[in-house]
C-alpha cells in the first residue's frame, strides 16, 4: 500500500505491506536509492510480517529537504507513529544504518531490533563529505552516478547485467 505523509510541509513517501505479525520490518535505504532496493528481498519475508519501506527526503518521490541525520530519523519516525508501528525489526544500509542506530537511541520504543549493513558509527569525514557537495555542486547528479555505481556494483556484475546496472545509475541521478 503506497502512501505519502505530510511531514511538516515535507513529503514522505511511503510502501508499507501490511500484515497481522505484531512485529514490523522497517527498512532504510543507502544514501542516493529509493524504496526499490529492497523489492528483491520482500519474497523471502514472512507473510504476516507488516514491512515499511520509504523513500527518505529529497530521494525517490519523496519532497523536501533534510539536513542532517537526526531529521531523517525524526521523519521516519513520525511515519512510523501514523502507521501505529512500534517494536519493529529495523534494517539499515549504509547511511541509513545511521538512521537505524540514530532512531534506536533516540526512539527506542519504534525499535525491537537492529540488522545493519554496510554502515558505521560514522561515514567518511567532513573532507570526503565536503568533496562530494563540491562536485555535486560543479558536476550535477547525473554525472556523478557512475562514481556511485562502480562502489556499488562489482564490474563483474556490472559486466553481466548492462540493462540492471543503468536501472541502478537511473536510479542515483
Amino acid at each position: 500500500m503506497r502512501r505519502f505523509f505530510n511531514l511538516g510541509g515535507k513529503t514522505l513517501h511511503a510502501d508499507l505491506r501490511p500484515g497481522d505479525d505484531p512485529r514490523s520490518i522497517v527498512f532504510i535505504n543507502s544514501l542516493g536509492t529509493d524504496l526499490r532496493i529492497w523489492d528483491a528481498v520482500l519474497p523471502g519475508l514472512p507473510a504476516g510480517a507488516p514491512v515499511l519501506r520509504h523513500d527518505k527526503c529529497g530521494h525517490g518521490l519523496s519532497a523536501g529537504q533534510t539536513a542532517s541525520i537526526a531529521g531523517f530519523t525524526q521523519d521516519l519516525a513520525d511515519a512510523m507513529e501514523q502507521l501505529a508501528l512500534s517494536d519493529a525489526l529495523v534494517v539499515g544500509l549504509s547511511i541509513g544504518g545511521l538512521i537505524a542506530l540514530q532512531l534506536a537511541d533516540s526512539r527506542p520504543d519504534l525499535v525491537g531490533g537492529l540488522l545493519l549493513s554496510n554502515t558505521s558509527y560514522r561515514i567518511g569525514s567532513a573532507e570526503m563529505w565536503q568533496t562530494r557537495m563540491d562536485e555535486l555542486d560543479t558536476l550535477g547528479l547525473p554525472a556523478m552516478s557512475g562514481g556511485g555505481i562502480e562502489r556499488w556494483l562489482s564490474p563483474g556484475f556490472r559486466d553481466a547485467h548492462p540493462v540492471e546496472t543503468e536501472g541502478w545509475r537511473m536510479m542515483l541521478a
